[in-house]
């Protein structure tokens, strides 16, 4: 079953592992779609730039920590999403 808070798909047909790295991030929930803030480490640290968010290797591990994470105040959850880094 997939979850549904997970978004976005890398295509590896498209960018080579050599030229990317990914890695899954936590959104806030309660953060535009269009600019989301991404969790950036202990003490409730968002942070709209992506190279400064904590990277998971796993989308389990970043559910667990988001899990864990205080909810926003608006009662959506985080987001959990992969996101891709192109060296390029």
């Amino acid at each position: 079953m997939t979850d549904p808070t997970v978004t976005g798909t890398i295509t590896t047909d498209v960018i080579s592992a050599v030229d990317a790295e990914h890695g899954w991030l936590i959104e806030r929930g309660d953060s535009e779609g269009s600019r989301p803030l991404y969790w950036a480490g202990p003490g409730n640290w968002w942070t709209h730039d992506s190279l400064q968010a904590v990277r998971f290797a796993r989308n389990v591990d970043a559910f667990r920590v988001a899990k864990q994470l205080t909810p926003p105040s608006n009662g959506v959850p985080h987001r959990v999403a992969e996101h891709v880094w192109s060296s390029k």
